[in-house]
């Protein structure tokens, strides 16, 4: 999905340096940017057993959907989570991704209140290698935390 982004830009590119129609200015203009975000649960942990990791990926993959976003790469873990998304408004994908989590999460275990932290982490990437950076460090989270031998061996990625 990345190496179609990718593609999509450098054809978009080509076509606004040619001078082509107004069309493609206004189109590369309004591309979605590329962001990091992390969630954390606080003093919580965010995903207790394997219900509460499917309800989290489906919290944010309709966020996803909802927002008319694209979502490149995530990692779930039991404390916090990491995404890196595509998306004109990310303070609208961590709403309603929260939002739908924690009234899942709070009738399950008969909690009141929000969900972990209050701020998350957001940081919009900028240029290729920041994104790729981004990306490695979302798809190892996994592995630096110690919970699984590869990237590839985690089943919440």
């Amino acid at each position: 999905m990345l190496v179609m982004a990718i593609f999509e830009f450098i054809r978009l590119l080509f076509l606004y340096t040619d001078n082509h129609s107004e069309l493609c200015r206004k189109h590369l203009h309004r591309m979605k940017k590329t962001y990091h975000i992390c969630l954390s649960s606080g003093n919580e942990i965010y995903c207790r057993d394997e219900e509460d990791y499917i309800h989290c990926f489906n919290s944010l993959a309709l966020a996803i959907a909802e927002t008319d976003s694209h979502l490149l790469a995530e990692a779930i873990m039991s404390t916090h989570a990491h995404e890196c998304v595509r998306t004109d408004h990310p303070k609208h994908v961590i709403k309603n991704q929260r939002y739908k989590y924690t009234r899942y999460f709070n009738t399950k275990y008969h909690r009141k209140g929000r969900l972990g932290e209050r701020a998350p982490f957001i940081i919009e990437l900028s240029g290729l290698y920041h994104t790729l950076a981004a990306l490695s460090y979302t798809l190892r989270n996994p592995v630096h935390h110690g919970v699984a031998p590869t990237p590839f061996a985690y089943p919440h990625c």
